[in-house]
């Protein structure tokens, strides 16, 4: 997976409230911009209503019930806004699953293999930034918690 670009705005949706957390420092750390919400409708809207507004879309499987519960919620993604990047994790996605690619998404990962890499990509702009001598730049972040 290429790495994250700051200039990229990315769109999760999850449940995992103890995530979030982690997904608000990693975007203060690359200057970005995230949503993250718990209710897929609330993402699938948000993206739908912006096409052009968000680079990458992180879809949570284990918080909506998998992938027949979420097929029509990416469908209806897909015809609003073709251009996004569509990955889904899970907790139960094996190797195999990562590389399989499906006309409503473009790749699978292991929960822990997304997180990771926003964990990773946190680490280094960290680095950057102290070696710039900037270690508390951030950027205000947008955080819905629909259906809380």
């Amino acid at each position: 997976m290429p790495p994250f670009h700051p200039e990229q705005l990315m769109l999760f949706a999850t449940a995992r409230h103890e995530r979030h957390a982690d997904l608000i420092h990693f975007l203060e750390g690359q200057q970005s911009i995230v949503l993250c919400a718990v209710r897929l409708e609330t993402a699938v809207d948000v993206a739908a209503e912006r096409p052009r507004a968000f680079t990458t879309f992180f879809c949570d499987l284990d918080s909506y019930g998998g992938r027949s519960a979420i097929r029509p919620h990416l469908q209806r993604l897909r015809t609003r806004n073709p251009g996004l990047c569509v990955i889904l994790m899970s907790d139960h996605f094996t190797e195999e699953d990562v590389e399989e690619e499906a006309p409503d998404w473009d790749r699978c990962l292991p929960a822990s293999i997304a997180f990771g890499l926003v964990e990773g990509a946190l680490a280094e702009a960290r680095q950057k930034a102290i070696r710039r001598g900037m270690p508390g730049s951030s950027r205000s972040l947008l955080t819905t918690r629909s259906g809380s």
